[in-house]
């Protein structure tokens, strides 16, 4: 059978890559039980583990359930099986979970291999580092199965976060249980009817039937206006401000009830915004400001949102601006007023974004080309909290006959999308599901390109790394096409 291998090429000084990003749909091993005014019932039905020998020197094993990720419940600790199901809820009122276990699968001469730690040193591979102490515990021989994460607002329904964890493990021992059943049970308030729903037309309700476990539960738990919300509140023996805090920031948070000005950001450098440039917006108006009174915010650090969260705008934090005062009357009122920041873009070296992460890593944003940073006005009526945030100066004077640095490190990053490659999956692989690539080509064809590096000290040594995805695509047979195959990388 003839078989052409195909390399798709990404050229680049760094190896790109980013989270990938799940769906988040009701899992098919999720049985609703019948509603009740009071309690969500459900039961999940765990599927069959998967058991693979991924380090047969220390015989570390990784345990894989469809439908269910792992992760460490201490860092260097095994990783353990866990879903997250979102589950709608009344807008008010405690929540509680209950959870039954069963079924319990034996599991003997397992050791559970820990997180994947990535390189200490650019060249160096993952590795599979245990911590002593989680390995040698002893563990449980079974668990409850289910517990609340945390309670939250997805939009206009307030929703419950419940980690599904079926497997009860003892490290010392390297013995589990898997519970192949469990039976879930989330504990609420009963409501009588709350009125028409804050929005008659919700942009979410696709969301919510492809995200909740109980859609249809669900549908008459809809934030209702905020008065229905705080006549239902009082019926409670619940106060109405309080009330109102649960389906609104107050009246003080930088978020709501405020006039913005966003800049788009493309790439990362410092950025000046004169007076000039903004008189005329709906934010100052033709009218003046306190400088003090400026505030920027932004999304910091890795560009990719959590896919676990639901509030796009909960980590926002302050950024820090330079101030150039034209007249010197602490007023943003002159033309020639300005102010300055340092912004990021949407891609970027990963360890611009977070130091963490490796510095040969480029992260390019799947979803964006740009970033966003947002400027507002604190009144005494809408007041910010806290102090501005402000750019310092320090003094950088050479001291004890210390030689100036006459050149620095310096990183390139070189991609193109021109080429529509769908299938080259990142199967088996952290890696982010690449569709589009820059040059393909078969083997013994050759790929060239030239760049230019401004001011570069040709004496001095240099890297060039490249990301190549290898494609496997067997010619049509006989009027059939045949299989594609994962991609090496």
């Amino acid at each position: 059978m003839p078989v052409s291998r195909r390399v798709l090429g990404t050229l680049a000084l760094s190896l790109a890559s980013v989270v990938p990003v799940h769906a988040r749909a009701l899992a098919e091993h999720v049985r609703l039980a019948p509603a009740t005014p009071g309690a969500v019932r459900f039961t999940v039905s765990v599927p069959a583990p998967v058991t693979t020998v991924i380090d047969a020197a220390d015989g570390l094993t990784r345990l894989d359930l469809q439908g269910f990720t792992s992760e460490p419940a201490t860092p260097g600790g095994p990783s353990m099986p866990v879903q997250v199901l979102t589950v709608a809820v009344p807008p008010l009122g405690d929540v509680r979970v209950r959870a039954a276990a069963s079924e319990w699968q034996p599991l003997e001469s397992l050791l559970l291999a820990p997180a994947l730690q990535p390189p200490a040193e650019p060249e160096a591979s993952p590795t599979y580092r245990r911590d002593l102490a989680a390995y040698g515990a002893q563990g449980e021989s079974q668990v409850p199965g289910a517990r609340l994460l945390g309670l939250g607002w997805m939009r206009n329904q307030r929703v419950a976060r419940i980690a599904i964890e079926p497997l009860a493990y003892q490290p010392a021992a390297r013995r589990g249980a898997l519970a192949r059943r469990i039976d879930v049970e989330v504990q609420v308030q009963p409501m009588g009817a709350l009125g028409e729903p804050a929005e008659a037309v919700d942009p979410y309700e696709s969301v919510y039937a492809s995200t909740l476990v109980n859609y249809e539960q669900g549908v008459a738990w809809r934030r209702p206006s905020t008065p229905a919300l705080a006549r239902a509140a009082r019926q409670m023996g619940i106060e109405p401000s309080a009330a109102n805090g649960l389906i609104s920031p107050p009246d003080t948070s930088v978020f709501v009830g405020r006039t913005w000005v966003r800049f788009a950001i493309d790439r990362a450098g410092f950025y000046a915004v004169n007076y000039s440039r903004l008189r005329n917006t709906g934010l100052f108006g033709n009218d003046s400001c306190a400088i003090d009174s400026l505030r920027l915010f932004t999304w910091p650090g890795f560009p990719v949102l959590p896919e676990a969260n639901y509030c796009d705008t909960c980590d926002y934090r302050e950024v820090a601006m330079g101030v150039i005062d034209a007249r010197g009357d602490a007023r943003f009122s002159d033309n020639n007023d300005t102010f300055y920041f340092f912004a990021q873009g949407s891609s970027g070296w990963a360890d611009e974004f977070a130091p963490s992460r490796p510095d040969t890593t480029y992260i390019n944003h799947p979803y964006e080309s740009k970033n966003y940073y947002y400027l507002t006005i604190a009144t005494d009526e809408s007041p910010v909290g806290g102090t501005p945030r402000r750019i310092t100066t320090r003094s950088v004077t050479p001291v004890g006959g210390a030689t100036p640095v006459t050149t620095v490190s310096e990183r390139v990053h070189l991609e193109q999308d021109l080429e529509f490659w769908p299938d080259a999956s990142a199967t088996s692989s952290t890696l982010f599901w690449e569709k589009w690539y820059w040059r393909s080509f078969t083997s013994g064809a050759f790929f060239n390109v030239s760049f230019d590096l401004p001011h570069a000290d040709v004496a001095q040594p240099s890297r060039i790394r490249l990301r190549q995805w290898g494609l496997t695509d067997n010619f049509i047979i006989n009027g059939c096409p045949t299989a594609i195959t994962p991609p090496d990388h």
